[in-house]
Parts: C-alpha cells; sequence; structure tokens
C-alpha cells in the first residue's frame, strides 16, 4: 500500500510529537557535521527510507536500495545515510553500508536524547572491465 509521507497526524502522536518536531529540525546541523567528517568529496545521500508496517519483508526497501546502489556505481558516488538503532543498521549493512560513526541526538526542545543513531556510507563499487 502507499501511504503520503509525513508526520502522523498530532493526535496520535500525543505528547511525543514536540519531540519529534524539535528533533526533525535541530537534529540536521548534528547529522551534518557528523557527515562532513566522512564525506569530503561529492557523494549522494539518502534521506529517509520507510517502509510501512504493514508491506515490510516483502522487498520494497531491497529493490529501492539496490537501485540506489547502482546508480551512485555509475556515477562513482558513495552514498552516505543515517539511521537509528541496530535493527536498522544490520538492514544497511546488507546494502554494503559500513557504520562511520555513531552518535547522540538530543535537541533543546526534545525531552529524549538518541544514543542510538549512526553515520552510514557505502563506497562505490568499480565496473568489472
Amino acid at each position: 500500500a502507499i501511504r503520503p509521507c509525513g508526520l502522523p497526524p498530532r493526535k496520535q502522536l500525543g505528547d511525543t510529537a514536540k519531540g519529534i518536531k524539535a528533533r526533525a529540525f535541530a537534529a540536521m546541523d548534528t547529522i551534518e557535521k557528523v557527515k562532513k567528517r566522512h564525506c569530503s568529496g561529492p557523494d549522494a545521500h539518502v534521506r529517509n527510507m520507510s517502509v510501512d508496517p504493514d508491506a515490510q519483508g516483502l522487498g520494497f526497501c531491497g529493490k529501492l536500495m539496490r537501485a540506489v546502489n547502482v546508480w551512485a556505481d555509475n556515477l562513482q558516488l558513495p552514498l552516505w545515510l543515517e539511521t537509528s538503532g541496530t535493527r536498522n543498521v544490520a538492514i544497511y549493512e546488507r546494502f554494503g553500508y559500513k557504520t562511520m560513526e555513531q552518535y547522540t541526538l538530543k535537541c533543546k526542545n526534545d525531552p529524549d536524547f538518541h544514543e542510538d543513531e549512526f553515520g552510514m556510507m557505502r563506497y562505490p563499487v568499480k565496473a568489472s572491465e
């Protein structure tokens, strides 16, 4: 099923809405600093990858990630992404990503902090001659 992107309705989020909104904007500064420590040249950035829980396990993530890998390999660009949690790290490792740095997100207006954030990189594979 294809669903619209974005945050769930505020009523469904309850008290967590404030933290999610704060993190979504304030985290960009931290994320960009982490990325700059590992990406010194041109790169492609996988901003968001998510699959509706009802469609997980059907191969949608794999199909899209393989297509992105081929595109980046053709351009000889490294791919960068951020993810949360070791479960997601394991998923991206299957597509050739390596953890470059684990970091914590703590934002001013967010009551929570997140220690299990990861910056990951996949280097391009050269076409065999």
